[in-house]
This record gives structure tokens, C-alpha cells and sequence, in this order.
């Protein structure tokens, strides 16, 4: 159920992060955004069926989740009535983003944001049963957002214009340093303190060292190699292969955050 769980998370952070991408190319009506703002439909449509997804979840939640051992206001916020309760305000946010993203997307943008924070509260941190990050909602939709991006890129990217194709080369590199940059932030600042109850979370995670190297070369080395050529960004080939290889390491952070927390 680990593994259902992962994907779910997969899935999420990349519709998520594609919605606030999606918010943006509406909101601004750039070069880039004119193709992949064929995306919109789709997104609509999902916005009816990711609740689906957790509903095997609901049943395995005690298997799963550590929530039964948290005490005093988190035992409140974590009873599974009370999660049920925002997941489906979830669900009717999203609904309610997309029928702004046309026409007011700056709105579907700011729900696709907080929704995004609070679900990776309430699904993905609340693995760890004494660790807390203010930052976690953060880096959850940075990797969501790298992830959308590089979908939109292998599937868009011929169909766009030159100054389109720039414009998302940079758009994914800008986002993979905001998502370096926030990884970074938070490892230091928890490293420095070395508290027990907060470098837990990296010390059960660096046992799986050979992921963290993985998903980070994929999505850091192959930007490295464009950011000082221009015509490789303009590049549909170089691009597409560039954009596989971030996706992929989107993947593999999403396996390295949630596999090692909650119970086995």
C-alpha cells in the first residue's frame, strides 16, 4: 500500500504543480503558455476524479499513518473524520480553481497553492509523527511544478514558438534552482540545530543515499548542460531529452520523501 501511496502523491504533486503552471500561462498569455494551455481541459476533467484516488487510502490510514500515537491538537486535526472533511473541501476547491483558471487564473493560482500546502500536510508529512517543516508545503509544489513543467516540455515543446521555447527553458531551470534553493534552506537550518526530533527525517532518508544521489543528478546535471548554450534551448531533441530526465527525477524525489516515512 506504500507503493499506491507514492503514486498518489506522484500524481497529486504533479497536478498541483501543473495547475499553478497552468494559473500562470493564462494569467500572463506569454509565448509559452499558448501550447501547453491546451493542458486546461484535462486538468479540468481530473479535477472531478483525483478524490477517487484516496479513497483506497481511507482504509489503510492506520496502516499507513502514525496518527493514532499524536496527542492533544494534532489528535484533533488527525482524526480521520476531520481529514475526510478536508479532503473533500480539497476536492471542491480544485473544482472551484478550475472554473477560474480562464477567466481569473490569478484565484486559481492561490487555491491551487494553499490546497497543495495542506494536502501535503494532511497526506505526506503526517508520515513523520514528531517532525514538522513550514517549508515541506513549499518544496511539494516546487517538485510538482519542476515535474508539470518538464511534462509540458516533452509533450509542447515542438509546438511552440522560438521565444516560447526560451522562455519555458528558463521557466525550468528557474524552478529547479527555487526547488534546489528550498531543499537547501530547509536541510541547513535542521542540520545546524541538530535537534533529534528534526534530523530524524534526513537520517532514516540517508538510507537511501544511492535515490537522493539519483533524482538529484537527473535534475540538476542535464539543466547545468543548457543554462550557458542558447541554441540547445531552442533545441526540441536536447529539450526533450533534458525534460525526461528532470520528470524522472521528480519521480524518484517523490519515492525518497514518502517510502521511508509512516509504517512499513
Amino acid at each position: 500500500m506504500k507503493i499506491y501511496l507514492i503514486i498518489v502523491h506522484i500524481i497529486m504533486s504533479l497536478y498541483l504543480g501543473g495547475g499553478i503552471v497552468l494559473s500562470l500561462a493564462h494569467q500572463f498569455k506569454t509565448d509559452w503558455g499558448m501550447g501547453i494551455k491546451d493542458f486546461t481541459s484535462p486538468w479540468k476533467k481530473f479535477s472531478y476524479l483525483w478524490v477517487i484516488l484516496f479513497i483506497p487510502l481511507l482504509f489503510f490510514t492506520q496502516e499507513l499513518f502514525p496518527w493514532s500515537e499524536f496527542h492533544g491538537n494534532k489528535e484533533v486535526y488527525f482524526t480521520l473524520s476531520y481529514v475526510i472533511l478536508r479532503l473533500f473541501f480539497y476536492w471542491i476547491g480544485t473544482m472551484v480553481a478550475t472554473l477560474f483558471i480562464e477567466r481569473k487564473p490569478y484565484l486559481s493560482l492561490i487555491i491551487y497553492f494553499f490546497i497543495g500546502n495542506f494536502l501535503a500536510f494532511d497526506w505526506a508529512m503526517s508520515l513523520e509523527g514528531h517532525w514538522f517543516s513550514n517549508m515541506y508545503g513549499f518544496l511539494y509544489l516546487a517538485s510538482g511544478v519542476a515535474g508539470a513543467i518538464s511534462f509540458f516540455i516533452m509533450t509542447k515543446f515542438e509546438k511552440t514558438s522560438k521565444k516560447g521555447r526560451i522562455d519555458l527553458s528558463h521557466l525550468l531551470i528557474t524552478t529547479t534552482i527555487i526547488w534546489l534553493y528550498l531543499n537547501f534552506s530547509q536541510f541547513i537550518i535542521m542540520w545546524m540545530a541538530n535537534l533529534p526530533r528534526e534530523v530524524i527525517w534526513y537520517i532514516v532518508r540517508f538510507d537511501y543515499l544511492k535515490l537522493l544521489y539519483g533524482f538529484m543528478i537527473l535534475k540538476i546535471l542535464p539543466l547545468l548542460s543548457i543554462a550557458f548554450f542558447h541554441d540547445l534551448k531552442t533545441s526540441p531533441k536536447v529539450m526533450r531529452i533534458v525534460s525526461s530526465l528532470t520528470f524522472l527525477g521528480s519521480l524518484l524525489e517523490m519515492f525518497w520523501i514518502i517510502y521511508p516515512g509512516g509504517h512499513s
